[in-house]
């Protein structure tokens, strides 16, 4: 099965007319940011882990409250994919 690009996916930002954006493009926009964060932040807080492993340093303590945190930002950053993509789905069928 071949599989789309992203882009292919969801629906242009802002029309090729230069129109004002629907709200559902908007909420899109934003979904987009908001998920691109958490990105973001489980790449961060991977970083940390991995320096703590690399290095020897920290304590397991610390170690152990950054795999927590990575749990978390996993489950939100799930939970805001899931949105994006029923906002892309709605954009499909409007």
């Amino acid at each position: 099965m071949e599989r789309s690009d992203a882009f292919e996916l969801m629906p242009p930002a802002v029309p090729a007319d230069d129109a004002v954006p629907t709200d559902l493009q908007q909420r899109i926009a934003v979904a987009c940011a908001n998920a691109a964060l958490s990105f973001r932040s489980l790449q961060a807080v991977s970083a940390q882990a991995a320096w703590i492993l690399e290095s020897g340093t920290g304590t397991a303590h610390d170690l152990a409250g950054l795999l927590q945190a990575f749990e978390q930002l996993q489950l939100q950053a799930g939970e805001r994919i899931t949105v994006l993509g029923a906002m892309c789905g709605s954009a499909g069928s409007a």
